[in-house]
């Protein structure tokens, strides 16, 4: 495997997000198109509560960066570029626990179906021990339009 895809690897290499809107910091782990990534929640995050708490709607963004983290990785390692994708549902979504600035997050995805023009993925967001959101996204994936001009 090529020495710069070695894991783990920055989010900024397989996600367009940057600062202050990428809320994940590197995919550890990949193994058949599932995977694990990191975040630490930060200081700056526009997502936190004055008291430090995580909103409940970052748990939707992180499972979503996470699985266009882990698609991507999946792309690159298969001699592709990097696809573009849009989030298009969230489903299921179950919120079990809360985190807080200085949290190390853990958000696991696995796929959960594709089509030619949409990706499903299935993602926890694990605090320590506890998971504490999961819930399905649905990606639409728009580089086949016919409209796009090549």
């Amino acid at each position: 495997m090529n020495a710069k895809l070695a894991l783990p690897l920055s989010a900024e290499v397989l996600i367009p997000h940057r600062s202050p809107v990428r809320l994940i910091d590197r995919l550890i782990q990949f193994e058949n198109l599932s995977g694990i990534v990191e975040s630490v929640i930060r200081d700056d995050n526009l997502l936190l509560k004055e008291d430090g708490e995580l909103e409940q709607c970052a748990m939707i963004e992180l499972i979503a960066q996470s699985f266009a983290a882990v698609k991507g990785y999946g792309d690159l390692i298969n001699g592709k570029s990097i696809g573009m994708g849009f989030l298009v549902t969230v489903k299921e979504m179950r919120f079990t626990g809360s985190a807080r600035k200085g949290d190390m997050l853990h958000i696991a995805i696995e796929p959960a179906g594709e089509t030619d023009d949409f990706a499903l993925g299935e993602g926890k967001v694990i605090c320590g021990d506890d998971v504490i959101a999961t819930g399905n996204v649905m990606v639409w994936l728009p580089q086949k339009r016919p409209w796009k001009s090549s």
